[in-house]
C-alpha cells in the first residue's frame, strides 16, 4: 500500500487494500489463477503450506486509526 498525504488540503490518498481480511486475497489469487494458470503467488502472502497470512492487520489498523485521528483533530480545530 501506498500513502501520500498533502497537510495543506489535509488529504490522504490510501492505494492498496488495507481493509482486506485474511482470506480476501486468497480468493482474488485463485480467481485469476483459474483465468491464468500463470498466474503468480502473491508475494509474502502464503506460509509454506499455502496458507494465508494476514501480515498487514497492525499496520492498517495504525493508518485508519492515524487518518481518523487527523480528522478529529481538523475538526476540533476547525471548530475553536
Amino acid at each position: 500500500a501506498t500513502l501520500i498525504s498533502d497537510a495543506a488540503s489535509n488529504s490522504w490518498y490510501l492505494a492498496g487494500h488495507l481493509e482486506y481480511q485474511t482470506g480476501t486475497l486468497r480468493a482474488e489469487y485463485y480467481r485469476d489463477l483459474h483465468k491464468d494458470p500463470h498466474t503468480p503467488l502473491p508475494a509474502h502472502y502464503f506460509d509454506s503450506d499455502l496458507q494465508p497470512q494476514n501480515t498487514w492487520h497492525d499496520q492498517a489498523t495504525q493508518v485508519y486509526t492515524s487518518w481518523l485521528n487527523t480528522l478529529t483533530t481538523a475538526r476540533r480545530q476547525a471548530h475553536g
